[in-house]
């Protein structure tokens, strides 16, 4: 969900963004027909706020001023600092209006039948109005040219087209998307099972695609959100990151397939797979892991399984337990350590008797000295029928 950087990013905002997002929406309005200044009227007749506000300590103010500057405020029992510039609105070439931002943020414009509007997935309610002065109008809001290192990113993202460096997923995320110079992106979902069309933005602090009309992800899911990308381009690779996922680019011959996304302790023990493309039904698959310390203190390996279901491994006093029956492969580690800065790599060879997408949890048992840093991963795993 294209959630703006600034005040939305801090980890004391999850009270808001949970109130604004389980909060059941206004009806939406079709706003297709809207002129330039009616959606300027719009925008800026009123102080905006997202939250519970009178309910919650905290919200957000947004203020989009007439004369083209904007703030965004986050009003709490503390204080904050604004985040302050010039806006303007811009019609794409699927005919939606976005509010546009000089640090590259570009938020699509939704409108309700109770009034509020909505900025990507943000639903804002009016605050307080704003004056209105005859000198400005759409007419009169400010061009300017976006920062040197969004333009930069933005050359890297249309460059070429993007595809899946692994084949885990296939349901969820796409394995091939392309964005383009006016802001549009088209991925195409389960190499061309399903595709979506959307809008994406770079900004100083953050990249993010969205379509309110996807379908493709299959997870069940409420309200008109559709699809949304979270967009990195790391320093130094020549790939992105698709929703922690790493794509790279179309022409590129991909032998071995790349899993990078193992959350749970990341921070402290990043994982990374590589595998021989494709996995294929009663035909042994060698996983090769590389496993990071990137705490202050040694480790101690313990156990690294892959199971068809989710297992604790661990008792509510930390101990481990018996290891499950239906583990499809498994490497014990007898207490082996995990010193800072040095990753280790082992390997693992699975059978998948089926041919068939199926769900796998990668289970790492990693033990430090106050407690554990164990990772339980599903991914869905991608068999084909053996040749």
């Amino acid at each position: 969900m294209n959630f703006s950087d600034g005040p939305l990013s801090k980890s004391y905002m999850w009270p808001i963004l949970l109130a604004a997002l389980f909060a059941q929406p206004a009806a939406p309005v079709d706003v297709s027909g809207m002129s330039a200044d009616e959606v300027f009227r719009k925008v800026t007749a009123s102080t905006w706020y997202v939250g519970t506000r009178g309910k919650l300590v905290d919200f957000n103010r947004y203020t989009l001023r007439p004369d083209g500057t904007y703030a965004i405020e986050h009003i709490t029992d503390f204080n904050t600092q604004p985040r302050t510039g010039k806006w303007n609105l811009h019609r794409d070439t699927a005919g939606e209006w976005f509010v546009c931002f000089d640090d590259g943020t570009r938020h699509r414009f939704g409108l309700a039948k109770d009034g509020a509007i909505r900025l990507s997935a943000m639903p804002l309610s009016a605050e307080g109005p704003q004056p209105r002065d005859p000198r400005y109008s759409a007419k009169t809001l400010p061009k300017f040219d976006l920062p040197a290192d969004v333009r930069k990113k933005i050359d890297r993202l249309t460059r070429q087209g993007w595809k899946r460096a692994n084949d885990f997923n296939l349901d969820y995320d796409p394995t091939s998307v392309r964005f383009t110079r006016d802001f549009r992106y088209e991925a195409v979902y389960r190499d061309g099972d399903c595709a979506s069309r959307g809008a994406w933005f770079v900004s100083t602090a953050e990249a993010r695609g969205n379509s309110t009309a996807g379908q493709c992800d299959k997870r069940s899911r409420t309200g008109d959100f559709g699809e949304g990308f979270r967009i990195e381009l790391p320093d130094g690779e020549e790939g992105l990151l698709l929703n922690d996922e790493l794509y790279v680019p179309q022409d590129r011959p991909l032998k071995r397939g790349v899993v990078r996304y193992f959350i749970g302790y990341s921070q402290v023990t990043p994982i990374r797979l590589e595998y021989d493309l494709p996995i294929r039904a009663g035909v042994p698959t060698r996983f090769d892991f590389t496993v990071g310390n990137l705490g202050t203190h040694v480790l101690t390996l313990d156990r690294f399984s892959l199971t068809p279901s989710y297992h604790d491994y661990r008792n509510a006093q930390g101990a481990a337990l018996r290891p499950p029956a239906d583990e499809l492969a498994a490497k014990d580690f007898g207490g082996a350590k995990l010193d800072p800065g040095k990753p280790v790599t082992f390997s693992i060879d699975v059978t998948f008797a089926e041919a068939a997408q199926q769900g796998v949890y990668f289970n790492f048992l990693v033990t430090g000295p106050t407690q554990a840093w164990d990772t339980h991963q599903h991914h869905q795993v991608f068999v084909r029928a053996k040749e």
